[in-house]
């Protein structure tokens, strides 16, 4: 299957162009964790993590795992292996942020949204 790999940038903000094309891929691939990895693309997406954070590097490190999600927490840990060329994991919070104009209200709900709609994927695939 080949990579989802794009040149290396900061944190992305995807194109509707990759994204689209990255979901067919995944649609194509007929593997039977093509959901889960649509829905970590989806989720990747959003929190604007790198394709190859996501993805990982086919036959030498897995991505964005189930286990690099923390639910209770709010944070996505992207993984030293996968962390780029730093290679310093990192943690993508889905918290309060003033600076950002981040209320708690909003982290609330953008977080309750989100985990409403990956939990079923991720009791299914565990």
């Amino acid at each position: 299957m080949p990579s989802l790999k794009i040149p290396r940038t900061e944190p992305v903000v995807w194109e509707p162009k990759t994204l689209k094309a990255c979901l067919k891929l995944y649609q194509k691939s007929n593997k039977p964790d093509a959901g889960t990895k649509i829905v970590f693309l989806a989720l990747g997406a959003f929190a604007g993590m790198r394709p190859s954070e996501i993805e990982g590097v086919v036959g030498e490190r897995d991505g964005l795992q189930w286990d690099d999600i923390d639910f209770k927490h709010r944070h996505i840990r992207v993984r030293a292996e996968v962390a780029g060329k730093l290679a310093e994991p990192r943690y993508i919070t889905f918290t309060e942020k003033p600076g950002a104009r981040l209320s708690k209200d909003l982290a609330d709900q953008i977080w309750t949204t989100l985990a409403s709609w990956i939990e079923p994927h991720r009791k299914s695939s565990v």
